[in-house]
């Protein structure tokens, strides 16, 4: 987030403009209101993409990235423009471009290098790239499963960080896994993403119950 006053002091009264299209959207959508024309916002941040510091491009890059994927559909210019984002090490884009490789959708798939992009998102403190990267260790996707640098990863996050991350630490607790058994933060920390509506939880409990009549 950039202050107005860092930007007059950096920007040509062209960047002012494109001031209007950082404060009024956000990287998922558009403000329909304010934004209509989608061509015309991309050519704001064109703009953007060479002035402003390496932060301020890195952030332009990813934003044409979602406005070319989500709301005019040209996946070509998207990749091109998340690529550029990835270069200036905007976390969230590198996040992404680690989450494409999971399929085939956007490049070819590719689980090791999936995982070694997450790897720097997580250094870059992307949230999102630090709870993908767990998901790689405990599921042992692109690297070897290790259940306790899964739950290191999703401790860091914390249980708040999602209900599904909080559902899945306290299975982590619940089998032992990659942490010393504790029955009872288990059931807590499942309860409690159960309570707050992840589905994956009841089935969690359900098995959890089941195995106590064994």
């Amino acid at each position: 987030i950039f202050t107005l006053i860092s930007l007059i002091s950096a920007w040509t009264s062209v960047a002012v403009t494109v001031l209007l299209a950082f404060t009024k959207w956000d990287s998922s959508s558009l403000n329909n209101d304010l934004v209509k024309d989608y061509e015309k916002t991309a050519s704001y941040l064109k703009q953007a993409t060479k002035i402003g510091n390496d932060a301020q491009i890195a952030q332009a890059n990813f934003l044409l990235w979602n406005l070319y994927l989500t709301d005019i559909g040209n996946k070509t210019l998207a990749k091109k423009y998340l690529l550029q984002a990835v270069k200036y090490n905007h976390p969230e884009a590198v996040t992404a471009y680690a989450r494409a490789h999971f399929g085939n959708w956007l490049v070819e798939e590719d689980w090791d290098k999936a995982f070694k992009l997450l790897q720097k998102a997580h250094i870059l403190g992307d949230e999102w790239g630090t709870e993908l990267l767990a998901q790689c260790f405990a599921w042992g996707d692109g690297t070897k499963e290790n259940p306790s640098k899964a739950f290191k990863l999703r401790l860091e996050l914390t249980e708040d960080y999602s209900i599904e991350n909080c559902g899945d630490l306290g299975l982590h607790y619940l089998d032992g896994d990659g942490v010393l058994k504790d029955t009872d933060e288990g059931l807590r920390l499942v309860k409690k993403a159960m309570k707050l509506g992840n589905g994956k939880s009841y089935y969690d409990m359900s098995n959890y119950l089941v195995s106590l009549t064994h």
